[in-house]
């Protein structure tokens, strides 16, 4: 076990500095790992489970953010126009 500081100071911020990323922090890549994830189909049950939760329910609520193109493509499925 590694504290979250060690992890992010050790192990992220190098990684996303050589990505030439700046300002991001671990909680957003969870973020976009569930959101990205849920937006190509993975199995509910492996999302979960590589995120490290119990419940779906929380993973999905808590982590996934739908974008407004998917919702939008959503719409035009029932649009008449």
């Amino acid at each position: 076990m590694m504290s979250d500081k060690i992890y992010r100071e050790k192990y992220f911020k190098p990684a996303m500095e050589q990505l030439g990323i700046k300002g991001m922090l671990p909680k957003y890549a969870r973020h976009t790992f569930a959101t990205l994830s849920a937006k190509y189909k993975l199995q509910d049950i492996a999302i979960q489970q590589i995120m490290g939760h119990t419940d779906y329910a929380f993973t999905a609520n808590r982590y996934t953010h739908r974008d407004l193109e998917l919702l939008r493509n959503e719409i035009r499925k029932i649009s008449i126009i």
